[in-house]
């Protein structure tokens, strides 16, 4: 007699059964990756401001005015100072732009922030309040190009790039969140988050440094030179090294955490799921393992049956789970992603990855009621006991 038992019958006449272990694994699959996915979109969201605009526009701003205008200088009122701090700041940006050569401009303005909704985080970003006829300077380093309204040209009149109006709902006349002050006039096309306008004559504040160079990565370094000093006891500042650094540390950390809780999460509740529903399966096969058993089939033969049997069920999974998964991606980008500005990365390697350990620690976890259920087998006169 061979030796060989076929899966294929089994999985033909307990279709039902089979589909119950297929749909539980392929909800796994879904359930992983799009978890990885959906918390994956506030990354991709925030890393083109972390890491592609401070390559085109680097930021200063003093905490403490006293550091540039000097702690022996007296002043009277509060504007007095502000113009002393401003008149300083505008000398130290020309000593900037003629001293570092990497820098092509420096625009010595006050900040509008825009910000970034990344599903689950805010993220602010810096803006220059400009003469009008500064504007398209501005503009023209993000290679940005007015595609609806008008260029600012009174007081607070503001103009934000078309990703950033989708994210957050603005649209034309609007006012910018947090500044009543200022409307928005105009949209702009740009492959970077941006805010610009002008300033409002009820608006008055210290003015920062907006820095546009070429190639600067790290601006402490860069201008430590030029004699100019970067001290984060009194100065912030914006570039490729500290962006990048606050992605990794606010951002990338704090979702890998999550999602490593809730992929623990996920691998637990679906183990004791299959666990229960395979168990519940083996008790059922009994009687026919123990009847192979009284004509001569072997515990390997039950067994190798058994695990292609689980080997088509698995695969089987996978395929449907990448393909509905696959389908699912594309549906939330069009539908929900890029309508309200953020951005997604459809390929995830690592979540892959950990839906494949998955099936492994799956596979292997259902190795032990197989093989307790093969260690019960008797032969044909052991039909009527209880497995358990």
């Amino acid at each position: 007699m061979s030796q060989k038992l076929y899966a294929r019958t089994y999985l033909k006449n307990n279709k039902k059964r089979v589909a119950t272990l297929i749909i539980s694994l392929t909800l796994c699959v879904a359930l992983n990756y799009l978890t990885s996915f959906l918390l994956g979109v506030s990354v991709e969201t925030v890393r083109p401001l972390c890491t592609e605009v401070p390559k085109v526009m680097q930021f200063i701003s003093y905490n403490d005015a006293e550091k540039l205008i000097g702690e022996d200088v007296e002043y009277e009122t509060y504007e007095e100072g502000v113009n002393l701090y401003n008149a300083e700041l505008e000398k130290l940006g020309k000593k900037i732009e003629t001293e570092c050569e990497k820098v092509d401009k420096v625009f010595t303005a006050m900040q509008i922030d825009g910000e970034i909704r990344a599903l689950f985080a805010t993220w602010y970003f810096e803006g220059a309040l400009l003469e009008a006829e500064d504007i398209q300077e501005y503009l023209d380093f993000y290679d940005a190009k007015l595609i609806e309204g008008k260029m600012p040209q009174g007081d607070g009149e503001v103009l934000i790039d078309s990703m950033t109006m989708k994210n957050s709902g603005y649209k034309i006349g609007d006012e910018v969140n947090y500044y009543t002050l200022y409307k928005i006039v105009g949209v702009v096309e740009s492959d970077y988050n941006l805010i610009c306008g002008t300033p409002h004559k009820e608006h008055f504040t210290q003015k920062n440094l907006f820095i546009f160079s070429d190639g600067i990565t790290d601006l402490k370094s860069e201008l430590e030179p030029i004699g100019v000093e970067l001290d984060e006891s009194y100065v912030y500042w914006t570039d490729y090294k500290t962006q990048n650094a606050d992605l990794q540390e606010d951002m990338i950390k704090a979702i890998d955490s999550s999602t490593q809780i809730v992929y623990i999460g996920i691998v637990v509740l679906m183990c004791i799921a299959l666990s229960v529903i395979y168990i519940t399966f083996l008790r059922d096969r009994h009687s026919e393992w123990c009847l192979y058993a009284s004509i001569g089939y072997s515990r390997k033969s039950i067994y190798l049956s058994i695990m292609r049997e689980l080997l088509f069920t698995f695969v089987l999974s996978f395929v449907i789970g990448i393909g509905i998964t696959a389908l699912s991606v594309v549906l939330i980008d069009l539908l929900y992603i890029t309508p309200n500005g953020l951005n997604c990365k459809y390929l995830n390697l690592d979540a892959i990855k950990d839906v494949i350990l998955d099936f492994l620690i799956f596979f292997a976890i259902l190795q032990i009621p197989v093989r307790y259920a093969l260690y019960r087998i008797k032969t044909i006169d052991a039909l009527g006991d209880d497995l358990y």
